[in-house]
């Protein structure tokens, strides 16, 4: 499965950092494009896609009418719906942060904004008559590994969030959802950390209590360093808001930097860009195509230094200078701070 999966990637602008589980990064160059091509999106696999076992089926429980659906039953009558979002993961920039910490050390690259279409799942839930109960939270199990298995991917969700936002997705930029990442099925949750959208889906379950997955009460929490994970610790669910300086182009008397910005779902409302660390400069920022994709921003910065920065803000808060340390190095949302050389 890995060695299709690499073919199917484009060489030329991703970086393979491992192989088992197959882990692909996405080089700038192949951010350019939006959304960004399936051939570019970068590849993090927990486990790996499970072995085909005849028809799939999805299990859904905490329902009024609870059923064990087969895709027919998933796709062939509901509405469809498209969400173009952010799919970042959890680690994205582990490699930059000043104390290093385990994991896989991506750079900048473990992001995509990709198109996703499917039916949504409220759609889908309420067709079997709506939560049974008054339910805390959707929890998703994956097909990485058996459901009785601690090791397996298996995510819980603020119910309200999923019922908001949340998308079953059996299509990937305007194509068939490749297997490595998800298909035949995969719930989509825009707005959050990618490990929250879940690939493989076997059973969609309302549940009063979070998963007891490992991944779900030890990993993906944010930890503080030396600290032991548990579930006293927050989830890394939603994003926050995070600018990315992705290519600098030099000129005569300037030199311009372009990146994207984006959040968790509220709206970018400017990007700002600082050759001092104190004063900014706001950077020339493109539409966003949806309330869940990146925008896009372009600066001309003077000559004269070596370092650049950029930061945004939502209606909600403006993008810290450092991340908050934390053992596994999640959420990181620092400003990039940027060595570039700017002299003419």
């Amino acid at each position: 499965m890995a060695d299709k999966a690499m073919t199917e990637k484009d060489l030329a602008v991703t970086t393979v950092l491992g192989v088992e589980p197959l882990t692909v990064e996405t080089r700038p160059a192949g951010l350019a494009a939006d959304p960004t091509p399936t051939e570019a999106v970068f590849i993090r696999n927990n486990l790996g896609p499970p072995a085909a076992d005849g028809p799939w089926t999805v299990e859904l429980t905490g329902t009024v009418s609870e059923a064990r659906l087969s895709l027919e039953d998933v796709f062939g009558s509901l509405p469809r719906h498209d969400i173009t979002m952010v799919l970042q993961c959890a680690g994205n920039g582990r490699s930059r942060l000043p104390e290093p910490v385990p994991g896989v050390q991506w750079e900048r690259g473990a992001m995509a904004c990709v198109e996703w279409s499917g039916v949504l799942l409220a759609d889908l839930v309420a067709a079997y008559g709506g939560p049974a109960e008054d339910f805390a939270y959707v929890t998703v199990l994956g097909g990485d590994a058996p459901a009785d298995d601690p090791s397996r991917v298996e995510r819980s969700i603020p119910a309200h969030a999923a019922l908001a936002d949340g998308l079953l997705a059996d299509r990937m930029n305007g194509g068939p959802l490749p297997t490595i990442h998800g298909g035949p099925i995969r719930f989509v949750m825009p707005g959050y950390y990618a490990v929250n959208s879940v690939k493989w889906v076997r059973r969609i379950a309302f549940t009063h209590r979070e998963s007891d997955a490992d991944i779900q009460q030890r990993r993906y929490r944010l930890v503080p360093p030396g600290g032991d994970p548990g579930p006293q610790h927050r989830p890394v669910w939603e994003m926050g808001p995070v600018s990315h300086i992705l290519e600098v182009h030099p000129g005569t008397d300037a030199v311009t930097v372009e990146g994207v910005a984006f959040s968790g779902g509220d709206p970018i409302e400017a990007v700002e860009v600082t050759t001092d660390g104190e004063t900014w400069q706001e950077a020339e920022l493109e539409p966003a195509q949806s309330r869940f994709a990146w925008r896009r921003f372009r600066a001309n910065l003077p000559a004269g230094t070596g370092w650049a920065a950029a930061r945004c803000r939502t209606d909600r808060g403006v993008q810290p200078r450092h991340t908050t340390p934390n053992r596994d190095g999640y959420a990181i949302d620092g400003w990039q701070e940027l060595s570039v050389r700017l002299e003419v």
